[in-house]
């Protein structure tokens, strides 16, 4: 081979390697910095789903409770209404006529009577 053509050979092999060089630093930035940004997006990952069990823990917590208060609300609430159909019927009922006491008949007698005499 010539010199010239083995001096050109040489040259090309510098040039590609001057130019992966700087491209292969790059690619390293690169995955390095994407290597970094998995690590934090999975620590907080992890962090959101720890709380999104506590979240979540609670909230079947508060389910449980507020059934069994459901259903103690649910056996009161015919007692209730029980309760108030019967005030409400006492309050709607009259009174029995109160008897006269000279007479001892109940008033509508003793103004007869009076009604009699007189």
């Amino acid at each position: 081979m010539a010199p010239s053509a083995e001096m050109i050979r040489i040259a090309l092999l510098a040039l590609l390697t001057g130019a992966a060089l700087p491209l292969l630093i790059q690619l390293f930035v690169t995955l390095r910095a994407l290597k970094r940004s998995a690590e934090t997006i999975e620590r907080r990952l992890d962090q959101s789903l720890r709380d999104l069990n506590a979240l979540t823990a609670d909230v079947r917590q508060n389910a449980a409770e507020s059934t069994s208060v459901a259903s103690l609300v649910g056996a009161a609430v015919p007692a209730i209404v029980a309760a108030v159909r019967a005030f409400r019927t006492s309050m709607n009922d009259t009174p029995p006529a109160a008897s006269n006491k000279t007479t001892g008949s109940p008033p509508e007698v003793a103004s007869e009577k009076q009604g009699e005499t007189s």
